[in-house]
């Protein structure tokens, strides 16, 4: 969040200075948050020079989808005698392509509650870090907490259009010819082509792979443009893709796991707000998708 409020305020004035001085840290404060940011969409978002910053392309692209997620995020924490605060906990990339676009639906059904996201890779001590709830990618077993399951998962591998014609990929062990994107949450290629495929152990490992710890990275770099490679990913994080035809699945081939997105809290007694947050959350994930 320091990040994108960082980047909005650069987008709004044009100046690391000028948004520097408008949330009352330093530019050089600034300059590492846009940096982090960056670094997450794997694409640059200004162009620098002495005295002057330019917006990419890209950058201004992310201003357009990002004005409105901040506007539901102010609405959320605009102050009320009457508000109940939630702090949640959740993965980068399910926070960003998951929930992010249902938060509208969170302010118009409870305006009352004030929800505070913090993302993290890893799972954060609920406890010490005073957090009512938390989303976790893992298989549901914490005798330490009780669980729900969110969304479920299994192993599934997308492409662009473009980049499956050009490859001519037309079964798995076509594969050979891509490069292959993996995910900590999803790192099952080798698995995955021992399942489905006739290739040896040797041939899978000469296959170029990309290691990234955001999805949202491997998405972008898979789904723009006639893309990059092979992606390995939860299909609820590319639903907007798969939907819009920007990705596909060239092979019917899935993995069922034992892990998912699960809803999970301390075992004691959840306040009002954060009990209306939890089954908020399990109603969206029941909802269709597309």
């Amino acid at each position: 969040m320091k990040a994108l409020q960082a980047f909005a305020a650069v987008m709004r004035s044009g100046s690391f200075t000028l948004a520097a001085a408008e949330l009352h840290v330093s530019a050089g404060a600034i300059g590492q948050q846009i940096q982090k940011l960056e670094a997450m969409l794997g694409y640059p978002l200004f162009q620098r020079s002495t005295r002057q910053i330019w917006a990419t392309a890209a950058a201004q692209t992310y201003w357009q989808q990002l004005q409105p997620i901040l506007q539901q995020l102010q609405a959320l924490h605009q102050a009320s005698p009457h508000t109940d605060t939630v702090r949640m906990t959740l993965p980068p990339s399910f926070a960003s392509r998951w929930l992010a676009p249902r938060l509208e639906h969170l302010a118009r059904q409870h305006p009352h509650i004030r929800l505070h996201l913090h993302t993290s890779i890893q799972p954060m001590d609920l406890v010490q870090e005073g957090f009512d709830l938390a989303i976790r990618y893992f298989t549901g077993e914490d005798e330490g907490l009780e669980s729900q399951l969110l969304c479920p998962d299994e192993v599934r591998v997308f492409c662009s259009p473009s980049y499956q014609q050009q490859l001519s990929l037309r079964q798995v062990d076509d594969l050979s010819r891509a490069t292959l994107y993996a995910t900590p949450l999803q790192p099952y290629w080798a698995a995955w082509f021992d399942r489905f495929s006739t290739l040896t152990p040797q041939h899978v490992q000469a296959i170029p792979q990309i290691h990234v710890d955001q999805g949202v990275i491997a998405i972008e770099a898979c789904s723009r443009g006639q893309g990059q490679g092979m992606l390995m990913i939860s299909p609820v994080l590319v639903a907007d893709e798969l939907a819009s035809g920007r990705l596909i699945e060239p092979f019917p081939c899935r993995l069922p796991l034992n892990h998912g997105y699960h809803v999970v809290h301390r075992p004691q007694q959840l306040s009002t707000a954060a009990r209306t947050v939890k089954a908020w959350l399990l109603a969206e994930a029941q909802q269709p998708t597309g």
